[in-house]
């Protein structure tokens, strides 16, 4: 399993729903609904050398045609997430997730609106 199959399946548990897409949404979606992007995964380094211990960034977009449906979801994603230490699949994140910042979005071409927010979790594969 990879931090992204660890992820979606830590998050459709964490919203009791099975709609969490990768870089984009489906053509015709339900909503709410989750979209998400690995920013990067960085190697932690010391002087010492590299340790065992790594470092991902994950963008969650959050998406509905009601604020309400977006501000819900994404209170249920952020108390599962922020400070969650434990597996997600074979990836063990040993220093917890933290949230880094929160933009909310109106898009008026689809009439959809739209919570973006930056998470960090450090972790070592098991």
């Amino acid at each position: 399993m990879s931090i992204r199959s660890g992820l979606v399946t830590f998050l459709k548990v964490a919203v009791g729903n099975s709609r969490v897409y990768s870089l984009r949404m489906p053509q015709s979606p339900s909503y709410p609904l989750i979209v998400y992007t690995i920013i990067s995964t960085e190697d932690q380094i010391t002087y010492e050398g590299p340790l065992s211990l790594k470092e991902t960034a994950v963008q969650l977009d959050f998406w509905s045609k009601k604020i309400e449906e977006v501000d819900a979801l994404e209170q249920v994603v952020k108390e599962a997430l922020v400070g969650y230490k434990g597996p997600m699949g074979d990836i063990a994140y040993t220093a917890g997730w933290k949230r880094e910042s929160v933009v909310d979005m109106y898009e008026s071409d689809t009439g959809l609106y739209r919570i973006a927010v930056d998470y960090r979790g450090k972790y070592s594969e098991v």
